[in-house]
C-alpha cells in the first residue's frame, strides 16, 4: 500500500485508480491528518461482506451466550431485528 498527495491523485488519477483496481489500496494523504483509502469496488464489497458475517457471528455468539445463561428469549416473536437490539445492549 502506498500514499499519494491529493494533488498527485487529481494529476495521476487513471493511473492511481488503475492501481487500486489491481488489488493495491492507495492512501490519500489530506491535510489534518483527513487522509482516506482508495480501493477497488470489489474490495469494498468483500471488506462489507466480512463485515456483516462478523457481525452476524458475534449475534449468534451473543445469543448462543444468552441462551445458556438462561436469558434467552422464548416467545415465537423473536426475529433477528429483535436479536440486534438485545445483543447492542449488552454492549
Amino acid at each position: 500500500m502506498r500514499a499519494v498527495q491529493v494533488n498527485d491523485l487529481a494529476r495521476n488519477c487513471k493511473k492511481i485508480c488503475d492501481e487500486a483496481f489491481a488489488g493495491n489500496p492507495v492512501i490519500v494523504a489530506r491535510p489534518k491528518k483527513e487522509n482516506v483509502v482508495l480501493i477497488s469496488e470489489s474490495d469494498y464489497l468483500n471488506l462489507i461482506k466480512a463485515q456483516e458475517e462478523a457481525q452476524r457471528a458475534y449475534i449468534l455468539h451473543e445469543l448462543e451466550k444468552a441462551e445458556s445463561e438462561g436469558d434467552a428469549p422464548e416467545a415465537e416473536w423473536f426475529n433477528r431485528e429483535v436479536a440486534i437490539k438485545m445483543v447492542k445492549g449488552r454492549l
